[in-house]
């Protein structure tokens, strides 16, 4: 490849395959799905950088700056919740007590104390559902602006601003 062509991420990757081998993705993220977008997204734009071998770099390079954030983007993605909960947790309450016990003898008509004794109970409790801060329509809204969040788009942006020189 010559310095000064005007490539695309296509061509480079049709030049060799392996130009997205370092690639690193969140776990459970399917690596080629991103590959597939990148390419049909930033497919016509041309590379900033168009060297195979320094374009591979710099995707290995790029990747490992960015995966903390897509790890982060993933898992939160991925979450499995109810949505029109705005409560979900398990609270445990221990309980302390004085415990005092009394014995009556054989021919007597009182109680006696004979000894004192600490209890302690522990009781969790699971509460779940929406308390009513927020409407049940509110929290839809604002699940359907989640759903449309993908960590896959996020990534090919994330490429497209790195590497891509947006000119048309």
């Amino acid at each position: 490849m010559s310095r000064g062509m005007r490539l695309s991420i296509i061509a480079l990757y049709e030049y060799n395959k392996d130009l997205f081998k370092d690639l690193k993705v969140p776990a459970g993220m399917d690596k080629q799905t991103v590959i597939d977008t990148i390419l049909i997204e930033c497919g016509g734009l041309e590379l900033l950088y168009p060297s195979y071998t320094f374009m591979q770099m710099a995707i290995k390079n790029w990747s490992a700056v960015e995966s903390r954030i897509w790890d982060k983007l993933w898992n939160s993605e991925t979450l499995d919740y109810n949505p029109l909960w705005n409560v979900d947790a398990n609270i445990t309450e221990t309980l302390d007590g004085l415990g005092v016990g009394s014995t009556k003898g054989y021919n007597e008509t009182e109680w006696l104390e004979n000894g004192k004794s600490k209890t302690d109970n522990t009781i969790t409790t699971r509460r779940t559902g929406n308390i009513g801060v927020t409407s049940s329509q509110q929290l839809l809204k604002e699940e359907r602006e989640v759903a449309d969040f993908s960590t896959y788009k996020f990534i090919t942006d994330s490429f497209k601003k790195r590497f891509c020189l947006m000119i048309y």
